[in-house]
């Protein structure tokens, strides 16, 4: 059913929203190397995952082994987007442009995905109108910018929803194959998008004839995941038992509450989280929402509202077990506040038709006026970031390529050690290890590597580590990152 009326006015404001937002899709990939807003990362240190969840990737352009014995190996549990960054850098080369290119363009078929799934029942403009939105949003905008999994495993959930969207009834089980299969590769992505496997039991229940046709779809389901996530997780157990067991330790169990009472005190801390959206992003999305199930009826019994509900549930349920919520784990649910905010426009649009006699056209447009000043805003926080760029951390990593280069060092043959070497190694080709997160101690990692050049941060005692484990530091430059991190390359002369 398509809920707007005035096609001449539906088709100019489609139109105009339109151009709007192809605009703002196309506008992340200018100075992708520029620094990300600093409020992007609550970490005391510099933003490390873009080098960490990519290094696998990396490592393999380099020298051809993806693995690195007793370094974090974030690839035996989430393989996936290394994947997609490994396939980015053979076609186009090493370069942190070229990885980030890759998110925004995922980014940007997550947001053509989204508005799809509102076009068939809802008709062009909401459809338009979400494509706007998520063109525009200020935190979409600048995490699509950086190489990270969250943007990514959620375009293979969305993608999981579309392929059996609550429309038409009856659906085959090639469907119900390839949805499962969809969440199956989220989840090897992020493994936090467990939470999808409800919903898709949800839709499977929804489009089933009876509960015998509900059985067939959910063991078609559980089979599908079982031997995708199942199988590959297994495999891993069994063949890198060590990274695994400790990549599990330290995304779970070091961040899970001590009791029941930590978790029930943790649950508004995570509701107030969702300030990383902005709170007049939020504000007004919330309320329109809250609106639409407070006036319309058909608003309450929409399987799409159930549905995305229901995701926004399950996911900050999700985000309530653990203590450690930066604002990059609220990416996944920018698709469905979205989503529902626009088709509350909409159906609130109506019941003001419906139920105010007389009625104003200035007041039939104003739930979409509001959510539309909420683009407006977001659009003013992009342009104003873009305006005032600055390139502190690509000019140190670059001039530390220049450095170790003017010392007649060969890039690939000498090591890089440090928390953000990986990503270093993105723009420079020169080989990295981590010193913060590893299977292995730093001491081990310093002992068994014995790295040419540390990057060391200056509340890190990576120094003294060295220095303890026989090594002679000479310091050849320093920065500002960010203005407010201080970061010093050495070199390392190893004595024994």
């Amino acid at each position: 059913m398509t809920i707007f009326n005035g096609k001449k006015l539906a088709n100019l404001l489609s139109g105009f929203l339109f151009l709007y937002a192809v605009i703002f899709l196309l506008l992340r990939f200018i100075h992708l190397d520029a620094d990300f807003p600093e409020w992007l990362t609550q970490s005391g240190s510099i933003f490390t995952d873009e080098g960490w969840y990519a290094n696998a990737a990396v490592r393999y352009f380099i020298s051809g082994n993806w693995y690195l014995p007793g370094d974090f190996n974030p690839v035996t549990n989430m393989p996936v987007s290394q994947i997609i960054f490994h396939y980015s850098f053979s076609m186009f080369d090493l370069s942190l442009s070229v990885g980030r290119s890759t998110t925004a363009l995922i980014f940007i078929f997550l947001s053509v995905l989204s508005s799809m799934l509102l076009y068939k029942k809802y008709g062009p403009l909401p459809a338009i109108l979400c494509l706007t939105l998520m063109a525009t949003t200020f935190t979409g905008f600048a995490f699509s910018r950086i190489m990270i999994t969250g943007l990514i495993a959620t375009f293979f959930v969305i993608s999981a929803i579309y392929i059996i969207r609550p429309i038409e009834a009856n659906i085959s089980h090639t469907r119900i194959f390839f949805s499962s299969l969809f969440i199956g590769v989220g989840m090897l992505t992020k493994t936090t998008m467990v939470f999808a496997v409800p919903v898709l039991f949800y839709l499977s229940w929804w489009h089933a004839k009876d509960n015998r046709e509900f059985i067939k779809y959910f063991l078609l389901s559980l089979f599908v995941l079982v031997i995708v996530v199942g199988g590959f997780n297994l495999y891993s157990k069994q063949i890198y038992l060590d990274d695994y067991i400790y990549f599990s330790q330290l995304n779970f169990a070091a961040r899970q509450h001590h009791g029941f009472v930590d978790w029930i005190l943790n649950i508004p801390k995570v509701i107030v989280g969702l300030k990383a959206f902005g709170y007049y992003f939020i504000v007004i999305n919330v309320l329109m929402i809250f609106s639409g199930f407070f006036v319309s009826r058909r608003f309450r019994k929409d399987p799409f509202v159930h549905v995305f509900l229901m995701y926004i549930i399950l996911y900050m349920g999700l985000l309530s077990l653990v203590a450690y919520n930066p604002p990059r784990y609220y990416l996944p649910l920018l698709v469905p506040i979205i989503l529902l905010s626009v088709i509350s426009v909409f159906e609130i649009k109506i019941w003001i038709k419906d139920s105010i006699k007389p009625v104003s056209q200035k007041i039939i447009v104003l739930p979409m006026l509001l959510i539309f000043s909420v683009s407006l805003i977001e659009s003013f926080k992009v342009v104003n970031y873009l305006t005032n760029l600055n390139y502190s951390y690509i000019n140190m990593i670059r001039e530390t390529k220049e450095i170790i280069e003017s010392r007649g060092s060969d890039l690939t043959s000498v090591l890089l050690f440090g928390a953000n070497a990986d990503t270093v190694s993105i723009e420079t080709g020169i080989p990295a290890a981590n010193s913060i997160i590893r299977v292995d101690s730093v001491k081990n990692g310093l002992k068994t590597l014995k790295p040419d050049y540390v990057l060391i941060d200056t509340d890190s005692d990576l120094a003294s580590l060295v220095i303890s484990g026989g090594g002679e530091i000479l310091e050849l430059k320093s920065w500002d990152v960010f203005g407010r991190h201080h970061v010093l390359l050495a070199h390392v002369d190893w004595k024994n």
